[in-house]
């Protein structure tokens, strides 16, 4: 416990230094960078597409299932919000960008953490006899993601492979001076920071 909590006041510190050196460009930069985990794609037995974004999250799944990556793709994610919940958001841009319907697995409507989206696709992957994920998300929300899906998918022996959304307005080199970027980056930390502390 004592290294989580360790690890706990290392990512304060860094979020405190990059608050107040943010004119700084190079912690800056290191801090955004920090963010994004982006790996070799090799092919895989699905593509799991997380909630929060799907304008730009679902079309990078698409372009990875029209490339041959992998024959399904599942949408997970159960945040409510215009009356549509994520998952189902998902699967429709996925169709208007080409997808066919038999390839979209839509999971259930109440995945309302990264954890919990990790612990549906470990469901998927147990029952189906997944060994290889691609794991689609918003390039901030990457390094995060996959650390959580590494420690609920290994023990299952499920390799993941993390894909950042390529159009995704995110931009390492200069989320401070954006205020939408700004909470981005401060609550992926402490996110972080929450989730290292409870495993």
């Amino acid at each position: 416990m004592s290294q989580k909590i360790g690890a706990v006041f290392t990512v304060c510190l860094m979020l405190l230094v990059g608050a107040a050196a943010a004119a700084h460009q190079p912690v800056g930069r290191a801090l955004g960078e920090g963010l994004i985990a982006q790996d070799a794609l090799s092919p895989a037995d699905a593509i799991v597409v997380l909630g929060g974004d799907a304008r730009h999250r679902a079309p990078q799944a698409a372009a990875l299932y029209r490339q041959g990556l992998a024959p399904v793709v599942l949408a997970v994610g159960g945040t409510l919000a215009d009356n549509h919940y994520q998952a189902q958001r998902t699967r429709d841009v996925l169709s208007s960008e080409g997808v066919p319907g038999d390839a979209i697995l839509v999971a259930g409507l109440h995945e309302a953490s990264t954890v919990e989206e990790a612990q549906t696709a470990a469901e998927y992957a147990i029952d189906r006899g997944w060994r290889r994920v691609i794991v689609v998300t918003s390039p901030y929300h990457t390094w995060r993601a996959g650390e959580v899906f590494r420690a609920t998918l290994a023990p299952l022996t499920v390799d993941v492979q993390l894909s950042a959304a390529g159009d995704d307005p995110f931009d390492p080199q200069r989320w401070w001076k954006d205020p939408r970027q700004r909470r981005q980056v401060r609550n992926e930390y402490l996110k972080m920071a929450l989730w290292s502390l409870q495993h």
